[in-house]
């Protein structure tokens, strides 16, 4: 069974940036922060940077929802093409 979050948990991630990813490059070697918040939220910033970019959990679940539809079309569109 899950534990209920009640307080915020925060990691380091490095080696995050896949370079020229949507066009904006690299981001100069640091370090990224990600917070899981109480309440629907997820919370990321540059290590060693104040600003930080929250983004609600359903929008995160209903876009890894959809990447994982279109990357089922696409292998179910290339096995087709490959019996013709």
């Amino acid at each position: 069974m899950a534990t209920l979050l009640k307080k915020p948990v925060t990691r380091e991630v490095r080696n995050w940036c896949r370079k020229g990813l949507f066009g904006l490059g690299g981001s100069g070697g640091r370090a990224l922060i990600v917070s899981l918040e109480p309440g629907p939220v997820i919370s990321f910033r540059e290590k060693g940077c104040k600003k930080r970019y929250d983004i609600d959990i359903e929008r995160v679940f209903n876009l890894a929802v959809r990447q994982d539809m279109l990357k089922r079309d696409a292998e179910k569109k290339k096995r087709k093409k490959a019996r013709k």
